[in-house]
């Protein structure tokens, strides 16, 4: 892995969040094996998972574009930030795929998968990073997607008890400090 690439992986994991938020309705999470998948699809599902990426990218820098007239410094740190973000993975996974594609053809499978779920992370972190740019914009920008639940019924007469049922035995201590 050359300096540049490392680089741009460190960048890129630099900017992950602890937070994590609800995927986009729109999205599916895939999970693939790497060593069940035949080596065209492997191939494929980079090139696909690239153009995904790419495509969160043109998304991101549309919220960008769009928010830029309102001058709102904060929303568009973000959204750069966001953007920055999806960027370096698009490279990542570029440069990954055509580790991969150099790893089929000399019989590596190891280096491959290990390629190939390079690229299926970089996919899932974009989708991450999708909905944190949604996030950035707020709720006037996505006001559509939230969702809310509506109960309609007969009203519970069972009181949901607090945890302290009243189990009779303490816990065993678990920190090493008592």
């Amino acid at each position: 892995m050359s300096i540049r690439n490392l680089f741009v992986l460190i960048t890129a994991l630099g900017f992950i969040s602890p937070t994590a938020l609800a995927q986009d309705p729109l999205t599916q999470g895939e999970v693939v094996s790497g060593t069940s998948t035949s080596s065209s699809q492997k191939i494929q599902f980079g090139r696909d998972a690239i153009t995904d990426m790419k495509e969160t990218a043109d998304y991101v820098n549309g919220l960008l574009v769009a928010a830029q007239p309102e001058q709102d410094a904060v929303k568009i740190q973000c959204l750069n930030k966001k953007l920055s973000a999806v960027r370096a993975l698009v490279q990542v996974s570029e440069s990954a795929l055509a580790s991969m594609q150099e790893a089929l053809a000399v019989g590596d499978d190891a280096r491959a998968d290990y390629e190939f779920r390079k690229i299926g992370v970089a996919k899932n972190k974009a989708v991450q990073f999708r909905g944190e740019a949604d996030a950035c914009v707020g709720e006037e920008g996505k006001a559509e997607t939230q969702e809310s639940a509506q109960y309609e019924g007969a009203e519970l007469s069972e009181t949901i008890a607090d945890g302290n049922a009243g189990i009779g035995i303490d816990p065993p201590g678990v920190s090493p400090f008592e």
